[in-house]
């Protein structure tokens, strides 16, 4: 009688580690919710210094005006003009202390936009532009303005885009891109000369 008792104990107790050993390898489901955050940067403005200008200014005429745009953001962005910032210098230029007294109200400048593609500049990257017969001298010009050399104070308007810019080293064909959100406008003198000048060379040349 005792011995058909320990069977059944074992039998039970056979039972029971198997459903223990079911339920160990149960899972568990223990899913969640919550939050992540993320922050925006802040957009800053794209800064043009002086390049080399690729042609002489004559009364009557007009020349290049030769910048280099740098994009200081992470992001690609889309120069879509350039023009010139008449609250600074006279009017938007001024000359050397040598030809002090050339008459800068001869001269002028036409608003650039590439053709209306305006030019994109890759973020943390240069570009430089040879903005084609932009400053013009009319034939009031005074001798004092033979071989001076004249700043030019321009103002870029720009914003971010997805386009990147694709160019290759002194490739000359201009590149469009599409319209981006941030803006990012910016200002800086020029150079155009009337005098000497040398042929404007760069890694990517618009």
């Amino acid at each position: 009688m005792s011995r058909f008792f320990g069977v059944r104990v074992m039998i039970v107790a056979v039972i029971a580690a198997l459903v223990a050993s079911a339920v160990a390898f149960a899972a568990w489901t223990s899913n969640g919710s919550g939050t992540g955050t993320a922050t925006a940067g802040t957009a800053s403005g794209v800064t043009l210094s002086n390049g080399t200008a690729s042609s002489l200014l004559v009364p009557d005429g007009s020349a290049d005006v030769a910048t280099v745009v740098a994009n200081p953001n992470a992001y690609n962005v889309q120069v879509s003009s350039i023009a010139l910032d008449t609250s600074q210098g006279t009017n938007g230029f001024s000359v050397d202390a040598g030809h002090s007294g050339c008459d800068l109200s001869t001269l002028s400048f036409t608003t650039q936009t590439n053709g209306g593609s305006g030019w994109t500049v890759n973020g943390h990257g240069t570009l430089n532009v040879d903005l084609n017969g932009a400053i013009s001298m009319s034939n009031a010009a005074n001798d004092a303005c033979q071989g001076a050399s004249f700043t030019v104070y321009l103002t870029a308007t720009a914003a971010s885009t997805s386009e990147p810019r694709h160019c290759s080293p002194e490739s000359s064909s201009r590149h469009s891109s599409e319209r981006g959100s941030h803006s990012a406008p910016g200002r800086r003198p020029h150079r155009a000369r009337a005098p000497q000048s040398q042929r404007l060379t760069s890694a990517c040349r618009l």
